[in-house]
């Protein structure tokens, strides 16, 4: 489609249909202009956010264990100093499931 056809679908200037293409290239075309253009082309815009990891799942699960080790090593550090040190196995125990039950219950600090 020529410039001068987009620019006619969407009732503006051929210099304005050109803008629009810059803009979209360049990153900084808004929403609503995109939302236009998909109009006037009869298309719909389909906006979608996806996790560089492979799902969201195991986004939020390594969010999760990370929030485990940091909780689970705090208590560690106490308990050592207070000559009370767990063994490897228990401490990855506690890790395992302290993650477990951030995944189920997901709470807000699981993104801080």
């Amino acid at each position: 489609m020529s410039l001068r056809q987009l620019a006619k679908r969407l009732h503006i200037s051929v210099n304005s249909a050109k803008d629009m293409e810059l803009r979209e290239a360049n990153g900084t075309i808004t929403m609503q202009a995109l939302k236009r253009a998909a109009n006037a082309l009869e298309m719909d815009v389909v906006y979608v956010l996806v996790p560089r990891e492979s799902t969201l799942e195991e986004m939020i699960e390594k969010r999760a264990r990370h929030l485990a080790e940091t909780i689970v090593g705090r208590t560690s550090v106490s308990m050592a100093l207070e000559d009370q040190e767990n063994s490897a196995q228990r401490l990855e125990k506690a890790v395992r499931e302290k993650t477990e039950e951030l995944m189920r219950e997901r709470p807000r600090m699981l993104w801080d």
